[in-house]
């Protein structure tokens, strides 16, 4: 018996049995959803510059909210960027449901005026967990000359282009950091490859054109930091190491060769870790709850992306991380911060006394706003006092 997920339109599992005159038969069983409904939006990314009067970008799909088949449901071309094309529809499914072979099967297509359907792609996507924000690079069709001729982006050049788009709709307030971030996890989800490295590029990127010192609004910095926290630390990593050299016996076949699984060496922190370390807001976030403003997941992406950074700059002779330990411990953080001497003794005690003396001048800036709110309160009791005596 084999088991494989639903290719054309059906998310679900097909069972083929084989029988003993040689035939198969195959047995079809439909995902059955166990919660619902949910609203979720679709993106998708297309050269425009391909569509012609009348034309519909459409999303089609298996479940009826999705046309099951027949027409598909039209996309809205987006009013900020004409190559990307959304639409929100609500799914019988919960959002936190999820199947190995797909609860559901999706394409994007252009529905021309005369009928003619050109679908992206040679096969559907399907659907395998469910997101708030689907996006979608658009595929070539080698059997549509339209789809041949398109200026189809490379992935790494959709990721980018999204993930600017979003920060920028962050930047002027249109989305607040929460919807921000359900987005950024539809774009990390969804364009192929997109691995840490690709997130840290563009935060630094983005630190050297603002121009301003490095500095990025305070939500900006703090989705990209949770961004860069959507995937496991640099410390969990393992690469192989070969003890033994591979043979090859008398007749070309190979023998493995011995060797066990070692720990990366931690990479270098880059720009956005020491942007990071002199931007963040510890007090404001101290004081905030991080689970309503960014939702479990995005708190918890948000902790990693800082326990990337410790273990980043401690791992080079860095102390600046202290300033962030607050969060990551009330947060129940627990990055590894054994400080190794990069760069010299010399080097690593005069960082420490810089940050040092940076941490204990934002102690005492807490202590006296903290006396002061403590006097004014008492002044504002006081005054109540003598206003019930009159």
């Amino acid at each position: 018996m084999s088991t494989t997920g639903g290719y054309g339109y059906g998310g679900g599992t097909s069972y083929t049995y084989g029988g003993t005159g040689g035939g198969t038969t195959t047995y079809y069983t439909p995902y059955t959803p166990k919660g619902g409904p949910s609203r979720v939006w679709f993106h998708l990314l297309l050269d425009d510059s391909i569509l012609e009067p009348g034309d519909q970008v459409t999303l089609r799909g298996d479940l009826d909210e999705l046309g099951s088949g027949g027409p598909g449901v039209p996309m809205a071309q987006s009013a900020d960027d004409p190559a990307v094309f959304e639409v929100e529809v609500e799914l019988p499914i919960g959002m936190t449901e999820t199947h190995f072979s797909g609860m559901f099967d999706y394409r994007f297509a252009i529905e021309t005026p005369d009928g003619v359907v050109i679908e992206e792609g040679s096969i559907p996507k399907s659907a395998k967990e469910m997101y708030a924000h689907f996006y979608h690079n658009c595929r070539t069709n080698y059997r549509e000359p339209r789809l041949k001729q398109s200026n189809i982006l490379a992935n790494d050049e959709a990721f980018d282009r999204l993930m600017r788009r979003e920060i920028l709709q962050l930047q002027s307030g249109a989305i607040g950091a929460r919807e921000c971030l359900l987005r950024v996890q539809g774009i990390v989800q969804g364009i192929p490859g997109v691995v840490r490295s690709d997130v840290e590029d563009l935060f630094d990127q983005l630190l050297k054109e603002t121009g301003r010192d490095g500095q990025l609004p305070a939500a900006a910095l703090l989705v990209l930091t949770a961004a860069v926290g959507m995937f496991d630390l640099s410390s969990t990593e393992r690469t192989w190491v070969a003890t033994a050299p591979r043979k090859t016996t008398t007749y070309g076949a190979a023998t493995t060769a011995g060797g066990y699984y070692a720990a990366k060496p931690i990479p270098k922190p880059q720009d956005w870790c020491q942007a990071v370390c002199e931007s963040l807001d510890v007090l404001g976030l101290l004081s905030t709850d991080l689970k309503a403003e960014l939702t479990i997941a995005g708190k918890g992406w948000l902790v990693e992306g800082l326990s990337e950074m410790t273990e980043r700059l401690s791992a080079h002779g860095r102390f600046d991380w202290v300033r962030a330990m607050p969060v990551v411990l009330d947060n129940q953080g627990a990055p590894d911060t054994e400080v190794t001497a990069k760069g010299g003794h010399r080097a690593v005690a005069k960082n420490f006394r810089s940050t040092a003396q940076r941490v204990l001048s934002e102690v005492e800036m807490t202590l006296n706003i903290g006396g002061q709110l403590r006097t004014q309160a008492q002044l504002a009791g006081q005054q109540e006092i003598g206003r019930a005596h009159v």
